[in-house]
């Protein structure tokens, strides 16, 4: 059980400590164009490829626990403005995670998210205002390109 009170201190993202749970790449320099990964080597992929613009908001002052994850697709989110963005996941081979098992990463603005395939993670948020993103993930007819649980307790995501 996840303490109904936790406070999660979101920390500056680098593609390093990111790597883990995927990939974050910066915005390529004006007349320069930069990939972005729409799968990791060795890892699954199956389904129809997507495309979708969300909205996303700053998070409310406890955030619920439904967690997701795609075990047949990346998922990647490419900023439509200046926002930064805040992430919440837990590394793709662990079950079922707890508490500890999740890391809140500051994405800094102007930077696409890409989780790997089974990276769980709560719902895309902005740091301070509402924005929108571009999303990419592979779907599948019969629902199974996505697990949802739902976790006892919220967090207080700090940035």
């Amino acid at each position: 059980m996840i303490d109904p009170t936790a406070t999660l201190q979101a920390r500056a993202a680098t593609a390093e400590n990111f790597a883990p749970f995927g990939a974050i790449v910066p915005a390529p320099a004006v007349g320069d164009r930069i990939p972005l990964p729409l799968s990791f080597d060795g890892e699954p992929t199956d389904g129809e490829a997507r495309m979708s613009l969300n909205s996303v908001l700053p998070p409310e002052a406890a955030v619920p626990l439904t967690i997701e994850r795609h075990p047949f697709s990346v998922q990647v989110f490419v900023p439509l403005g200046d926002e930064p963005l805040l992430v919440v996941a837990a590394p793709p081979e662990i079950e079922t995670p707890g508490a500890g098992d999740f890391t809140a990463f500051a994405i800094p603005p102007r930077h696409a998210v890409i989780y790997r395939v089974g990276t769980w993670h709560l719902g895309m948020a902005s740091q301070t205002a509402p924005t929108t993103v571009a999303g990419f993930i592979r779907r599948i007819a019969d629902g199974s390109d996505t697990e949802i649980r739902q976790l006892e307790g919220a967090f207080a995501i700090v940035v």
